[in-house]
This record gives C-alpha cells, sequence and structure tokens, in this order.
C-alpha cells in the first residue's frame, strides 16, 4: 500500500484521536464513561508508543534472548519472533535448564525496561530503573 506525502503518520492519527477524546468529550461525561475514554485514550497511546519504538524492543530483546537460549544449547537454530522467545525462554527457566547469571538478569532487565517504554512510561518505577541502569 502506497502513501501519498498529505497522509498523517498513523501515530500522529492516534495522537489526534487521543486528545480529542481526552479534550473534547471527556469534560462532557463522568462515571463509568469518564473512565472508558480514559482506558480508550491509555490504549491509543500504548499503540502508538508501540509503533515507534515497538521494532526496536523486538530486535534488541529477540537478539539478547536469542544468545541466551543459544548459549544453553537449549534454543533452537531458527529465527524467532519475540513471543516465540519469551515462551521458550519461561520454559527453560521453568524447567531449571538454565542458571541465573548477569547476561540473563540483563536481558530481562531490558526486556522489563522496554516493555514498560511502551506501556506505561510515566510509571515511577520505570524511571528509577532507568537511573539505576546509568550508574
Amino acid at each position: 500500500m502506497s502513501r501519498t506525502l498529505s497522509n498523517p503518520p498513523s501515530v500522529e492519527l492516534l495522537s489526534a484521536v487521543s486528545t480529542f477524546l481526552i479534550n473534547d468529550i471527556a469534560p462532557q461525561v463522568n462515571g463509568q464513561s469518564a473512565f472508558h475514554i480514559k482506558v480508550a485514550c491509555n490504549i491509543l497511546n500504548i499503540v502508538a508508543r508501540e509503533i515507534e519504538n515497538g521494532a526496536d524492543l523486538n530486535e534488541s530483546v529477540c537478539e539478547a534472548l536469542s544468545n541466551i537460549l543459544s548459549d544453553q544449547k537449549t534454543g533452537s537454530d531458527e529465527a524467532q519472533d519475540l513471543q516465540s522467545l519469551k515462551a521458550e525462554l519461561s520454559e527453560v527457566i521453568k524447567n531449571d535448564q538454565i542458571k541465573n547469571n548477569a547476561e540473563l538478569l540483563d536481558a530481562l532487565k531490558m526486556l522489563t525496561l522496554k516493555q514498560l517504554a511502551i506501556d506505561n512510561p510515566k510509571y515511577s518505577g520505570y524511571h528509577q530503573a532507568l537511573k539505576s541502569n546509568e550508574r
């Protein structure tokens, strides 16, 4: 599908809908409807951040998890998507086929931080973790 230069990017469209809901619709409703508008806006914002940053999350975390699984001789040699790698790593950890090590902990921290950057970048624990990672 080709785009013309006049089409706004998806992220801008999502942001416009979110802004409209919060600024124009939310003040006119209350109770459960107001709550649902906030939830809808959070979802739109998550999707926008995923569009902007999801490729980085997938690429860097897939590489780290693939390295860990191949180092442990537990993973397959075929390229896998993030969900498959997370499921495989979960099984490996659950079955005690991997030892806690710095590489594993670093990969899990990276996965968590990158996922929080998409899901809830305002979360205070996320900012504390970023600061502690900088040290």
